[in-house]
């Protein structure tokens, strides 16, 4: 499941979703944690073992076996603690100190990379600044165009084999720059002047050279999906590695058209193939099709407590694919571990949850989430049926359909009054000013202004429905999200049928989970509908190629091309990137006023209609439950569990 993204569009990143932080700090250079100020109840991490000490004055005594690998070290299968972990091991305090391990965590419908992923770099506790996390430290030049990555001596896979530079280099230069797999290049790799290199120094040092400056690498690198492999298991479903007769056995015995469809399926997202070697937390051991999901302690993770526990705590993990109202019913019992508030029903279900408390099963955590934008309307700019191409890239028509929403109706009967009305907009106040009056644009409802407008743009009204000039209505499929968290699209969805009724617009309401959402390569033949914001929103990833960019995949394919493939977008779209590239290479201050150029830009043009905002500290809203036996729970917790400690969650005996 595709789960939205924090988002900082601050200094350099931007996180995903819908909106804005303050500037990010200069990340550091190594630690994880180090040297960011966090609250009471946050967690705090070292990058190395050497590091905790010199800033505590305490010694991590000698590593310790966790109590359910200790028969597989006794009989050999597994080699003990000093020997499976790095010296120099990442040093993890929770809020509440040290843990206890053991034990199963029950968690709801969490996908993959919710539970699994870990980053190169990493956001600290404070959720603004980031440090090295898989890597161990890093070096860059004057000039930002140099990265020297540097990773711990025995850190390993999850089967035991080395955690090397080989892992990156192979990864970058086999499926990064091949051709088959990214035609265009993985874009986190890609500035103004194209494809970024990288050279092995040694085992345990590589180095990214781009051509130009490359500020923002950090906080990319804080949030892309891993940018290795375990080549010494994926080498053998690349062309680049592969003996070719064996590859096309392989592939013929798979049945998946090519190597790269073969490629992802052994890869497995690191969560459906429990072949594949991680570096996380927590291992997969059942397939994606299984009811109940488990994943088990990875044994050789690279991360210790100050007193030398191997992390994680947690010995396993189950989660499953419950309904909000089944999982509800069970969070409030204390049988879930952990659940979001989405899993849960959204803010639909706080009330309840609030009242239920007090009985002592679970507790509710405040989740930190960044302004939410909600309701977010976007077209296919390049829809087949000619007549509604035209009129989807006509602002005018988008104005139409903004004026033409009922906001207010919308805020008071589904979220009672406590949102607004707003297009797509970034926080409030300094430095994005979310607040201001170009965001409040063609949000107060007016149907009179909006059926003039449709009268100009040359449909007429015949007995309450527009009659196109071919003499067919003029019908809209609008397919709604049925995604987790998204719960409230169909009723929206069904509220603007309604409204849009006196706009003489019949319209088609279709759900559909943002997982198969084709729209973005121009497959699907309407709108798209998400009560949340769409993942990977500007100005990080406008450049990007990503299938659910939220306004249109192919402008991006032509950017990203050199104007090779895709489809040429208009002048406006065309400077936004042009911004986006010059954003990429500034240090954090002017990285702002480019932010505030490409927000401009987009509340200019229209190009997504959005109905309501929520403000970032919204507690019925943003929150998760976990159970009252649960322990080293930060609070506030971040808006994705994975950017928590979750290594040093564990179940209170």
């Amino acid at each position: 499941m595709k789960k939205l993204a924090i988002t900082m569009i601050a200094a350099s990143l931007g996180l995903s979703a819908c909106v804005g932080q303050a500037p990010a700090p200069t990340p550091s250079t190594s630690g994880s944690g180090s040297s960011s100020p966090v609250s009471a109840h946050q967690w705090k991490s070292w990058a190395t073992v050497d590091d905790y000490q010199k800033e505590s004055g305490q010694t991590v005594p000698a590593f310790v076996d966790p109590a359910s690998l200790k028969d597989k070290v006794a009989s050999g299968a597994l080699p003990a603690a000093a020997d499976r972990i790095p010296k120099e091991a990442e040093v993890v305090a929770g809020p509440d100190g040290i843990g206890t391990s053991g034990g199963t965590m029950q968690g709801g419908p969490l996908g993959g990379s919710d539970l699994l992923y870990e980053y190169p770099f990493s956001y600290n506790a404070d959720q603004k600044s980031t440090s090295p996390n898989i890597i161990k430290s890093f070096e860059v030049n004057a000039t930002r165009t140099e990265y020297t990555m540097h990773l711990r001596e025995g850190m390993k896979w999850s089967d035991g084999a080395p955690f090397t530079s080989d892992d990156w280099v192979n990864y970058f230069n086999n499926i990064a720059l091949n051709k088959e797999y990214a035609p265009q290049g993985v874009s986190q790799f890609l500035t103004k002047g194209g494809s970024g290199s990288i050279t092995k120094i040694d085992d345990l040092t590589f180095k990214y050279t781009f051509l130009d400056p490359y500020w923002n690498f950090p906080y990319v690198m804080s949030r892309m999906t891993p940018p290795f492999v375990p080549w010494h298991y994926m080498k053998d479903f690349n062309p680049a590695s592969a003996d070719p007769a064996k590859l096309k056995a392989e592939l013929a015995a798979s049945g998946l058209p090519n190597w790269q469809a073969l490629w992802d399926a052994k890869l497995g997202n690191y969560a459906d193939n429990p072949e594949t070697p991680t570096v996380f937390r927590w291992v997969p051991t059942s397939l994606p099709t299984a009811s109940v999901k488990v994943f088990v302690r990875n044994p050789y993770y690279w991360k210790v407590d100050p007193a030398g526990n191997q992390l994680p705590y947690i010995d396993s993990v189950q989660t499953g694919d419950a309904s909000s109202d089944v999982l509800l019913v069970s969070a409030m019992a204390g049988k879930v571990d952990f659940a979001t508030s989405g899993s849960l029903g959204g803010g639909t279900n706080y009330a309840t949850l609030k009242d239920q408390e007090s009985n002592g099963n679970f507790q509710i955590i405040p989740t930190e989430h960044s302004v939410d934008n909600f309701g977010c309307l976007t077209f296919n700019f390049g829809i087949k049926d000619e007549y509604l191409r035209k009129l989807f890239n006509d602002e005018n028509f988008r104005v139409a359909l903004s004026l033409g929403t009922d906001r207010q109706e919308i805020n008071n009967i589904l979220y009672n009054g406590l949102l607004t009305p707003s297009q797509w907009a970034p926080s409030d106040g300094p430095p994005y000013n979310g607040d201001a009056e170009i965001y409040k644009k063609y949000t107060e409802y007016d149907a009179a202004a909006a059926n003039k407008m449709l009268d100009a743009l040359g449909s007429k009204m015949v007995d309450g429905t527009r009659i196109r000039p071919d003499g067919a209505p003029l019908k809209i499929t609008l397919f709604y999200n049925t995604g987790e968290g998204a719960q409230d699209s169909a009723k929206m969805g069904e509220l603007i049928v309604a409204q849009w009724q006196k706009l003489g617009i019949p319209v088609v309401l279709k759900g559909m989970d943002m997982d198969t959402y084709g729209f973005a390569t121009g497959e699907t033949q309407g709108m798209f509908l998400s009560t949340l914001g769409l993942e990977g929103e500007l100005p990080y990833t406008i450049g990007q190629n990503q299938t659910d960019w939220p306004v249109y995949q192919p402008w991006t394919d032509w950017a990203l091309s050199g104007g090779t493939t895709g489809t040429p977008p208009p002048a406006a779209m065309q400077k936004a990137f042009e911004l986006h590239n010059q954003f990429t290479s500034a240090p954090d201050e002017a990285a702002v006023g480019f932010e505030n150029q490409i927000l401009d830009i987009y509340a200019q043009n229209l190009w997504v209609v959005s109905l309501l905002k929520r403000p970032g500290v919204f507690p019925t809203a943003n929150f998760d439950v976990a159970s009252s036996r649960m322990g080293n729970m930060s609070n506030p917790m971040p808006k994705e569990p994975n950017y928590d400690s979750m290594e040093s969650w564990f179940i209170k005996q």
